[in-house]
């Protein structure tokens, strides 16, 4: 339903629908800016939740950001969205993976965050107040900035002590990009 439309304004608009394969559902409404680019700022208010997405319809995109093949398994984000671009947009929200194989024979993943986090000056300054991240018994968090507003970017992240369980340290290396899911067991 677009509940109003004009050129040169923010769309006004609530979306559901069913996803296939699996029967994922996304649920998309708010104000939300057809153009970014320009000289004005932009008002933004917007929410997203995808739930149930069967992770081989987005295998491809888990595959080149998280060398995660994704064979089996599901997906949901929760997200909502608030300011006004390029000057300054806050984030919340959620992040699952249920079950997730990257091949049919390898152990599950199951892996959760939720994070809200601010950027400014069109997203080259980025501030993680909060993100927190689970990964089978594992839970691992960080807050700080990227700042990528100089000729280099500066990243100024602390993690605070994490509790991280042996068996799912390979699971957390492959994330990170190690590679193939390592099997490391506690004992």
């Amino acid at each position: 339903l677009i509940e109003e439309y004009a050129p040169g304004r923010p769309l006004v608009m609530q979306l559901e629908s069913a996803i296939e394969p699996g029967g994922g559902k996304l649920a998309l409404g708010g104000t939300i800016p057809l153009e970014l680019s320009g000289t004005g700022a932009v008002p933004l208010d917007a929410e997203v939740s995808l739930s149930d997405l069967d992770a081989r319809a987005i295998a491809p995109y888990l595959e080149s950001l998280l060398d995660l093949p994704a064979a089996s398994g599901s997906l949901g984000v929760r997200a909502k969205v608030t300011g006004t671009w390029p000057a300054e947009i806050a984030a919340s929200g959620s992040i699952k993976l249920e079950d997730v194989r990257r091949t049919p024979s390898e152990k599950p993943i199951t892996a959760g965050a939720e994070f809200n986090l601010t950027a400014r000056e069109g997203a080259r300054w980025i501030q993680f107040s909060r993100f927190d991240a689970t990964i089978g018994r594992s839970q691992l968090g960080l807050h700080g900035t990227i700042d990528n507003r100089g000729s280099s970017t500066r990243v100024d992240l602390e993690i605070p002590p994490s509790s991280i369980d042996g068996g799912d340290l390979g699971t957390l290396l492959a994330l990170a990009g190690g590679g193939p899911a390592l099997e490391i067991s506690a004992g």
